[in-house]
């Protein structure tokens, strides 16, 4: 009888290892993949989201400072500060080899057309 339990907490076990997920290393499970870049979005030390643009592993771009106004605390919703990137994304130059650009501020009639309030 307990050869018998034995065996089976062995075979449960090892039916649960061979299903576990396992995590990439490559992304975190917050990351979003779009257009083949990786944006992370981060909550700033104010009460606000940045995020940083990854493409092949490499920062493109950090954005901790609302993109529009360029003041302190970056956007006060999560999903904003997605949209945004994602713009961004689209409006990179994939030609520019550089490590990482510096953000740029984001035309305000962007923020209009993603529904953003602006801070």
């Amino acid at each position: 009888m307990k050869t018998r339990l034995l065996l089976i907490a062995v075979l449960t076990a090892m039916s649960c290892s061979l299903h576990a997920q396992t995590k990439d290393s490559t992304t975190l499970s917050n990351d979003v993949v779009f257009n083949g870049y990786t944006i992370r979005v981060f909550k700033t030390t104010g009460a606000g989201y940045g995020y940083n643009i990854f493409y092949q592993n490499r920062l493109k771009i950090r954005q901790e400072r609302n993109p529009f106004t360029n003041a302190p605390g970056g956007l006060k919703i999560k999903d904003d500060a997605l949209r945004v990137a994602k713009w961004q994304v689209i409006h990179l130059n994939p030609a520019d080899q550089r490590m990482a650009q510096s953000p740029q501020t984001v035309p305000i009639e962007v923020a209009h057309q993603l529904n953003i309030t602006l801070n």
